[in-house]
């Protein structure tokens, strides 16, 4: 089988926010990263795995990341909980400050690299979101879907359109009951070489 070219309308700048925004996953459009602590940790990732970003929410997780007794592993998750409701906040210099806390923590935690590739979109630097997907995918993250949706929308946004069609049908094929992928799938045009 050969590969095609596709052809679709650029992406103007102006919705690079709103593509990062797709690029959570489905359903509950950012899971959190499950940790083994209790207390307001636990409510942290609950809130993150549901999308509940409130300011409560965001006060519970920086709460726990103050003063409850965390081991590196949880204390990483709780920053990818956090950063995870800041990405719904479309907070994306703070949520890509909460994951670069948690790579340094545990730096093989796919999952932080993969969120980290969702607020690099939104702040508008898809080349560098690129090698964020990548990483995370190299370390096998629980939802790899979500890591080849978000190179995606930014190997799209870098113009490697050919890249972003291959990894939205990757997403489809990981994860045939989400939609986002999907409807990303929609717009691209596949046409003779």
């Amino acid at each position: 089988m050969t590969f095609q070219t596709l052809r679709r309308a650029p992406i103007p700048l102006a919705m690079m926010a709103a593509m990062a925004a797709l690029a959570l996953p489905a359903a509950a459009r950012a899971d959190g990263y499950i940790i083994s602590s209790g207390g307001l940790a636990r409510a942290c990732y609950l809130a993150a795995r549901l999308g509940h970003a409130t300011e409560e929410a965001i006060g519970q997780c920086t709460t726990s990341l103050a003063n409850d007794p965390l081991d590196d592993r949880d204390r990483a998750g709780t920053y990818i909980n956090r950063g995870t409701l800041r990405l719904h906040q479309k907070a994306w210099t703070q949520a890509l400050a909460d994951f670069d806390a948690a790579i340094a923590l545990q730096p093989n935690i796919g999952e932080g690299h993969v969120n980290r590739a969702a607020a690099l979109i939104g702040l508008a630097r898809p080349e560098e979101a690129v090698a964020a997907a990548d990483k995370g995918l190299a370390l096998n993250p629980s939802e790899p879907e979500k890591a080849y949706f978000n190179r995606a929308t930014a190997r799209e946004l870098t113009g490697d359109v050919e890249g972003a069609y291959r990894d939205y049908m990757k997403a489809v094929d990981l994860a045939p009951n989400w939609e986002a992928p999907k409807v990303e799938l929609k717009r691209f045009k596949v046409s003779p070489k």
